[in-house]
């Protein structure tokens, strides 16, 4: 639940329900206002991607919503708190610390191999490519920080390749680049990745209104004008309404030939399918970011 219409939410929860997914305002909002609403059997309360959620603001809502729910009449049937992240920062543990009474915490060991669902083998490809990277992280529970490695396996069909130009070109690149691979291939379809909502708004306005004129006009006529790129260019961040996310998945999903600008919301837990490559305008300063990000393609099927 989340992004759409209060009452049509009301009447499922109304009827009954077993599992439950929201988001954390929506749900917040439903356990104040919605009379309905029953959670007194409550059994599990599950936390995913944790550290997306306090990137994404919602730390307040995650502490309004265990309030609401520590405050039930029956304190001896309290549901069972699970937090998952991809990442143990301080502002994880802080919220640990609030919402899990002592806790069994489990973590990938030092050095351990991190494999993708997308990376299985695929003809007769090579096993994959492993890619070390420092690790200075510091465990829940631990006293101090921890000198390691950690391994991303990617997709052994994957190609990587980079583009250095001065900082004053990258957008000439840019444009360069999606134009070049949205003309040679019909059906190529790509996403791009942005730091920030207001770098994909830029971008998507330059990409859309951005004309160009195949030959010389003569005389001030024939204005034959077309379009920077030869496919379609969508959006995707999280200051944008639900609806207007989930419409712009939908079409960019539908599409044979586009280009996704977005953030780092859909690094995870999206799926397109036939993506033809990634673009990684702003790299994260994160290992686990850039493996979630190329993710997105070379994949089976």
């Amino acid at each position: 639940m989340g992004g759409e219409n209060r009452s049509k939410e009301k009447a499922r929860l109304r009827k009954g329900i077993t599992i439950l997914v929201a988001t954390p305002g929506r749900l917040l909002d439903h356990l104040k206002n919605t009379a309905s609403f029953r959670h007194d059997r409550l059994r599990w309360l599950v936390f995913d991607e944790a550290d997306r959620l306090l990137d994404l603001g919602f730390e307040k809502d995650i502490e309004s919503i265990l309030e609401v729910l520590g405050s039930r009449d029956d304190k001896n049937r309290k549901p069972q708190h699970v937090l998952l992240s991809a990442s143990l920062n301080e502002r994880v543990e802080e919220l640990a610390a609030l919402s899990l009474v002592k806790p069994a915490t489990v973590v990938l060991e030092e050095a351990k191999q991190v494999e993708m669902a997308s990376s299985r083998k695929v003809g007769n490809g090579s096993a994959g490519t492993q890619v070390e990277f420092h690790k200075n992280e510091r465990n829940m529970g631990d006293a101090g920080p921890s000198d390691g490695y950690t391994e991303y396996r990617i997709p052994s069909q994957l190609v990587q390749s980079f583009l250095k130009v001065p900082c004053s070109l990258r957008l000439v690149a840019l444009l360069g680049l999606l134009q070049q691979k949205s003309q040679r291939n019909s059906s190529c379809k790509l996403v791009v990745f942005f730091s920030t909502c207001d770098a994909v708004d830029f971008h998507y306005t330059v990409v859309n209104e951005f004309r160009w004129s195949p030959t010389p006009w003569k005389d001030g006529g024939g204005k034959d004008e077309r379009m920077l790129l030869g496919c379609e260019a969508f959006r995707l961040h999280g200051s944008m309404a639900q609806k207007d996310r989930t419409e712009a998945y939908n079409q960019f999903g539908k599409a044979s030939s586009a280009i996704l600008l977005c953030t780092d919301v859909a690094a995870r837990g999206l799926d397109f399918q036939n993506v033809s490559g990634i673009v990684q305008y702003e790299p994260p300063g994160d290992a686990a970011e850039y493996v979630h990000r190329v993710g997105r393609t070379a994949r089976l099927g």
